[in-house]
Formats: C-alpha cells, sequence, structure tokens
C-alpha cells in the first residue's frame, strides 16, 4: 500500500464522514497523532487501525479502505446514512426546544426576581 494513496483515502474519509482528525482519533478510539501520522503519509496503517475504522463505521468499504478501489461506501449506506443524520437532527431540534424551554423559564424567573418587591 502506497503511503501517499492512503492519505489521501484517510484525509477523504475524514472529510466525508464530517470529522476532523482529533474527532476521528476520537471515534476509533486511537490517539490524535496516530490519525496525524496517517493522513500525512508517515505511517501505513496496522492491521488494527484499519479494523478499529471498519468497525466503528461498517458502511465504509473495506476493498476501498485498504486498495483504494471501488466506492468509499457501501452500496446501501449512503441511506443509513441519511437516516443516521436526519436522528441526529431530531435529536439536536428536541435539545434547541427544551434549551429555548429552559431559557424562557429562566427569563421569566429573572422578570419576576426584578418585579418582586425588595425588603430592607
Amino acid at each position: 500500500m502506497n503511503d501517499n494513496e492512503f492519505s489521501v483515502r484517510i484525509n477523504q474519509l475524514i472529510d466525508e464522514l464530517g470529522h476532523n482528525k482529533k474527532s476521528f482519533a476520537q471515534a476509533i478510539d486511537v490517539s490524535q497523532p496516530v490519525i496525524t501520522h496517517l493522513c500525512n503519509g508517515r505511517n501505513n496503517p496496522s492491521l488494527e487501525i484499519l479494523q478499529k475504522i471498519i468497525i466503528s463505521y461498517p458502511n465504509i468499504n473495506p476493498e476501498w479502505l485498504i486498495t483504494g478501489n471501488g466506492d468509499t461506501f457501501k452500496k446501501d449506506s449512503n441511506i443509513k446514512a441519511l437516516e443516521k443524520k436526519m436522528l441526529v437532527l431530531e435529536d439536536i431540534d428536541k435539545l434547541i426546544v427544551a434549551g429555548n424551554q429552559s431559557l424562557h423559564k429562566a427569563i421569566q424567573l429573572i422578570r419576576d426576581l426584578k418585579s418582586t418587591p425588595q425588603s430592607v
């Protein structure tokens, strides 16, 4: 495996997954320098690293990851990835709504405190 070819693929993969080097390293449970060395072509991936990527992201085409042949993702994974993103967006929306409700409650409490006569 040519270092440069793999470094191009790993950088592409990190980008397509919406990660940066640090978050990708955390996602596959390795240190950030390991990913940095792979991304800049300093090191080849070990079997353990390849396994961690494939286990963490089962929608990745292992043949593409190792050889560069084929598509980045398995055929049906695009739909699954979109469904997963939709679920994440729905969760984010729920958190925003809950946060807004909490914020409104806090504002109301502040207003109540301001309108309450102060005793000396």
